[in-house]
């Protein structure tokens, strides 16, 4: 009995909390999880419930992901994985980072090359995501070698006032891109197959509009081109609203 008694003090006197190690996210987001968990010094380390303190830091805006490990006798170790920015957007008159679920995980406060949305505010919240969601996997794809031009080069995402589409203009190429929402992916991969017909016969358009099904438009500075499965290189004088096109 003295035995057993004598373990259950050593224990709760030599596995206390004495050390949390935060590893990987910003000095600033280590900082912030230290500082959240600086109540527990002194607990047992064998009675702090692991999962309830991942639930509670994965809170922070700008946690993707946390794991916590116990390194006895006495140490916390988090790691963590924090969130990327992947657009700015105007919110309550600042400039804000956001992330792929539209968090806002900080307010800009150093020159950053990503894209502006522009006319999200009444957006629903599963739209937003769902672009938002879209520009993280094409800043992590093959995008930069596809369109030969980075997504840093994405300056402006505009929802177009009707919401039936997206507006994307490219800063290098002097380049706007219109897009349907419905069926988004499929017509974006459109776009980039008439990007590199456009690129093969130097062929250098202003916009690309693929608003409406099956077709894409192609603007020059002085014609139209539209296409039904591929690319009309006839050349087009512009015309007005009521008159027909004029092959040159």
């Amino acid at each position: 009995m003295l035995s057993l008694m004598g373990f259950l003090y050593s224990r709760e006197n030599l596995f206390r909390l004495s050390t949390v190690e935060t590893i990987n996210g910003s000095p600033e987001l280590r900082e912030q999880i230290e500082t959240k968990l600086l109540p527990l010094y002194g607990r047992p380390l064998f009675s702090l419930s692991l999962a309830g303190l991942e639930s509670s830091i994965v809170r922070i805006p700008e946690v993707e992901s946390v794991r916590i490990m116990r390194i006895w006798p006495d140490k916390l170790v988090v790691d963590v994985v924090e969130k990327e920015p992947v657009a700015l957007e105007f919110r309550e008159g600042k400039l804000h980072f956001v992330s792929h679920d539209n968090s806002s995980i900080g307010v800009l406060d150093r020159p950053i090359s990503r894209p502006l949305l522009v006319g999200f505010e009444g957006a629903s919240i599963d739209l937003r995501r769902e672009v938002l969601e879209w520009l993280r996997k094409e800043q992590t794809s093959e995008f930069q070698s596809t369109l030969e031009m980075g997504i840093w080069d994405l300056t402006t995402l505009t929802l177009l006032s009707s919401r039936e589409g997206l507006s994307l203009k490219f800063s290098e190429l002097d380049l706007e891109i219109e897009i349907s929402l419905s069926q988004f992916s499929e017509k974006w991969n459109r776009v980039l197959s008439s990007y590199h017909a456009l690129r093969a016969r130097n062929i250098l358009a202003t916009k690309m509009s693929i608003i409406r099904p099956n077709r894409v438009f192609i603007y020059r500075s002085r014609e139209l081109q539209k296409s039904e499965s591929g690319i009309n290189l006839k050349e087009l004088v512009r015309r007005t609203r009521n008159e027909k096109p004029q092959v040159r």
